[in-house]
């Protein structure tokens, strides 16, 4: 026998942690939106699944566009969270902001130490790759919202750690390198079946580290406009 649906209801003032049918309903969306996409999921397929009446999916999120935004703004928040406490102990830290030490920061967050947040992360890396395709106004709001303290902080530093390379082209290298994370993230799994075996969470880091920091330390694209900037340096 099913267990009956829940109408529970949090106090306004309940945190995530506290409230555990909305973190079921929040869970609940990000699988099924991982599995079948934004667009087709909707309010009764989660209530379905999450065991949930519809009553208490309108009471904590009131409609489908806010219960999507609240899907993205926690996985970003953690993300973000995370990240920035990263930059803080590099700031701290004697050694300074290294290429490795940045790039550390960035990916650091999003790799899995064993297998259950491997499985967990790759879940995730599903879903936000559906919001991308459909729902880029909302990702691209809530995103700007969330990371763009991140972005400043993060370019400032990293520009201190390769000053040989323009501003703009490091932006462009940071958002390639955030694609590497996130195709890794997404293909992992088919990559372990296709060689029979994976590397250690470690090994990975290490090498996604590598990848990345070197492309980041490459030389300028266009070696004309590091030559005038070398040449006005000079003077």
């Amino acid at each position: 026998m099913l267990p009956e649906k829940t109408t529970h209801k949090c106090p306004d003032h309940a945190g995530e942690g506290e409230c555990p049918t909305k973190t079921v309903i929040l869970d609940t969306t990000e699988e099924l939106i991982a599995k079948n996409g934004v667009r087709a999921v909707s309010i009764r397929d989660i209530s379905r699944e999450a065991r949930v009446n519809l009553a208490a999916i309108n009471y904590h999120f009131g409609s489908k566009d806010r219960l999507l935004r609240a899907v993205l703004e926690r996985r970003m928040s953690d993300l973000f969270d995370r990240r920035m406490a990263a930059l803080d102990v590099i700031e701290q830290s004697r050694g300074g902001a290294t290429v490795e030490a940045l790039m550390e920061a960035f990916l650091g967050p999003c790799m899995a130490r064993d297998a259950r947040t491997r499985r967990r992360q790759e879940g995730v890396a599903k879903m936000m790759s559906r919001f991308f395709f459909e729902e880029e106004a909302m990702v691209s709001a809530v995103a700007t919202a969330q990371f763009e303290p991140f972005r400043v902080r993060f370019g400032v530093l990293l520009r201190k750690a390769v000053p040989s390379v323009p501003a703009d082209e490091l932006d462009w290298r940071s958002s390639l390198a955030m694609g590497v994370l996130h195709h890794h993230l997404l293909f992992a799994s088919m990559q372990e079946r296709m060689r029979g075996r994976r590397a250690r969470p470690e090994v990975e880091m290490r090498r996604l580290l590598a990848f990345c920091a070197a492309g980041l330390r490459a030389p300028p694209s266009d070696t004309r406009s590091a030559a005038r900037k070398g040449a006005a340096l000079k003077k």
